[in-house]
């Protein structure tokens, strides 16, 4: 089940990533320990979790997005107005007691990452086996990645690569998390948000670290 300590921890680690990537009082050490190499480790570690230690999370989503398909031809207008699908969003986590000020930088992630990736088609239970798969792949490129001497400019676009698919999966596992609240087209529409993003993101890490491309 995919529950509120799940969803608590994704917002963490959105939040550890950012922090290292952006520190709010860079220090003189920052001249010689490039943010986005700390940032890189920070993120191998977050994506070890979700790929690998949370098998229900995956579960869950797979069985939330059978349940919730049934709402697919009713989407497609709520992509349009971001302003309103931010403050759903806003919502649901709060459904989980998550406060606004802690879920709204994941939900931007998102939402501002949603009108510059391709959707393509909308989840499957297969599709997100497979994503689950392809996240494997990329957190151990990730992960070696970021012991290995990368450029400061590119483990920076790593880092924000995995912010967006932190985000991706605490969106995703929110909606499938409330969808009992009777949110229904609501939850539809953010798992297939939260799925568009990470796998834009997921796709694009792999290639960048010179993995294989997805059948």
């Amino acid at each position: 089940m995919i529950n509120t300590e799940d969803i608590n921890h994704l917002i963490a680690a959105e939040q550890r990533i950012r922090t290292a990537l952006f520190p709010p009082s860079p220090s003189f050490m920052e001249h010689f320990h490039s943010p986005g190499r700390r940032a890189a480790s920070i993120l191998c570690e977050e994506m070890k979790w979700l790929a690998f230690e949370r098998p229900d999370f995956w579960r869950e989503l797979q069985e939330g997005c059978r349940e919730l398909s049934k709402y697919r031809d009713q989407q497609n207008e709520f992509f349009e107005n971001v302003r309103d699908l931010v403050d759903l969003e806003i919502g649901a986590f709060e459904k989980l007691g998550i406060k606004e000020e802690d879920s709204l930088a994941s939900i931007r992630w998102v939402y501002n990452a949603l009108d510059i990736v391709e959707r393509g088609q909308d989840p499957t239970p297969e599709a997100l086996a497979n994503l689950q798969s392809r996240l494997a792949v990329a957190t151990e490129l990730v992960c070696n990645a970021s012991r290995g001497v990368l450029r400061r400019a590119f483990d920076g676009v790593v880092s924000l690569k995995g912010l967006r698919i932190i985000s991706g999966a605490s969106v995703a596992g929110v909606n499938v998390a409330v969808a009992h609240f009777d949110f229904g087209v609501i939850s539809w529409k953010s798992l297939s948000a939260g799925y568009f993003v990470m796998k834009a993101d997921i796709d694009s890490l792999i290639k960048l670290l010179g993995g294989k491309k997805d059948s």
